[in-house]
């Protein structure tokens, strides 16, 4: 199943609005291969590899505009597809879980540790009832 650039769009302004995200702000979404992930994953954090998601905060105003820009998201579509298999729930939904866990990162949360990996999957579970996305588990949940 095809996801198109507005459900990207709607996906995005759903989750910033339920993160109270007031300031109008823009972001942008690469949907890559994992070698090219891995080649950002390098350059960027120094971690030759491929992942599901990276995401890269930014502090800048677009002056045309004076949105912030919240920052950039790259998925790797290598991944959409092995975690839709693992996880037996359609591509275009894994697609859109990891769009969200990539936002919830540019706002701030993390799963460094037990107690912040509890709260971000619990965000990520209510944005995906929210939003009807179903799904039974999320890449990362039980390691």
């Amino acid at each position: 199943k095809h996801v198109s650039k507005q459900q990207l769009i709607t996906t995005a302004e759903l989750t910033l609005k339920y993160l109270q995200c007031k300031e109008p702000v823009d972001l942008a979404i690469l949907i890559c291969s994992n070698e090219e992930i891995a080649r950002i994953n390098f350059k960027y954090r120094n971690t030759n590899q491929a992942t599901d998601v990276l995401s890269f905060e930014s502090f800048e105003v677009n002056p045309d505009s004076g949105s912030y820009h919240l920052g950039d998201i790259v998925i790797s579509y290598n991944f959409v597809t092995e975690h839709s298999q693992r996880f037996s729930h359609d591509a275009s939904v894994e697609l859109l879980v990891l769009l969200i866990h990539g936002i919830l990162h540019l706002c701030v949360f993390d799963h460094a540790s037990e107690n912040e990996k509890k709260e971000m999957w619990a965000k990520q579970y209510e944005i995906h009832r929210l939003l009807n996305i179903s799904v039974e588990h999320l890449p990362g949940e039980n390691e």
